[in-house]
């Protein structure tokens, strides 16, 4: 009891004298653990926001993107005659508008920006989930009632100076006015919609009257994106062959169950990303706590041989 009791007491002098190297290896320690236990915890929160709903992360259960050329009146016709013979349920369009191939300019006043513009079908948009504007706190598609309506999102309504009723003119082929009428989070609702310099949303005949010599016509292109929804426990294979019959080979086709293996797949790598992250940091911490160990054993060394002289053990002398 009284070597126990002498060598508590001469550790907690110690730790007195030499706190910094301690608190240092202490933190290091916590450091490395916490590293390994936040990273693993923004792995398991990313892939729970993705895989919670993967219809909405896709737009629909099956969504259509085309490779070389955009969809076409007669595209969509033939679309529509599928949801006529009940091959899908519904289906919506989106068309993002270009000017030179690139964003749309916009222009408030003095201030300019390029920002990306995606016209929308507010009477079927969005096919899955709520798409609510956060001022006002209702949904887009209601705030839409006129084609030169529009939605943008926080960072543009911030960095335009723009405000709620108010104009902003877009530089389209054909130059146009809307009218903001509310505003939504960057990143829209799913599939990627993040623009470039911000978003402005505004319903799909907005963007076709803004380039009526791109949009007009049987040839016309009337859209960039499909999406498509089936009856609830209708089979997919079925509808996609359908879909790949109608449209041809010149188009991308994704399902919702592609998108929930992507991104189990994609988890899967930044949680091991995250992981050796973690670890490399518990790596450091350990290489600091080694470090402050020798350095405490260097300067101690007269001390250790004093102890070792009055006759104390090394198994005595290592606790200390």
């Amino acid at each position: 009891m009284p070597d126990l009791l002498f060598a508590f007491t001469y550790a907690w002098r110690n730790l007195q004298r030499g706190g910094r190297r301690s608190l240092f290896a202490a933190f290091c320690v916590a450091v490395g653990v916490a590293a390994v236990v936040g990273m693993q915890l923004l792995a398991l929160n990313i892939s729970a926001s993705v895989n919670r709903a993967p219809k909405e992360a896709n737009g629909g259960d099956i969504s259509v993107e085309p490779i070389t050329s955009p969809f076409q009146r007669a595209d969509i016709a033939a679309v529509a005659a599928l949801k006529r013979r009940g091959v899908i349920e519904n289906y919506t369009i989106t068309l993002s508008g270009r000017h030179n191939g690139l964003g749309v300019k916009a222009t408030n006043g003095s201030r300019t920006t390029l920002l990306s513009v995606r016209g929308i079908d507010i009477q079927t948009y969005p096919l899955y989930g709520e798409f609510d504007a956060s001022t006002p706190k209702v949904s887009v598609t209601t705030l839409l009632k006129h084609p030169t309506d529009a939605v943008v999102t926080s960072d543009v309504f911030d960095r335009m100076h723009l405000r709620l009723g108010g104009s902003l003119a877009l530089a389209f082929p054909r130059a146009e006015s809307v009218t903001i009428r509310g505003i939504v989070t960057p990143g829209g609702l799913f599939q990627g919609d993040f623009g470039i310099g911000g978003t402005i949303y505004q319903p799909i005949q907005g963007v076709w009257a803004a380039e009526p010599a791109a949009t007009a016509g049987p040839q016309g292109t009337i859209a960039d994106k499909l999406y498509v929804r089936l009856r609830d426990g209708s089979p997919v294979a079925p509808a996609m062959q359908a879909l790949k019959h109608t449209l041809g080979p010149l188009f991308r086709y994704t399902t919702a169950d592609d998108v929930a293996k992507q991104a189990a797949t994609n988890t899967e790598r930044l949680q091991q990303l995250l992981l050796a992250c973690g670890l490399l940091a518990l790596l450091i911490g350990g290489i600091g706590i080694a470090n402050t160990m020798l350095v405490s054993v260097g300067r101690r060394t007269k001390e250790i041989a004093v102890l070792k002289a009055l006759g104390m053990k090394s198994y005595q002398v290592l606790p200390l």
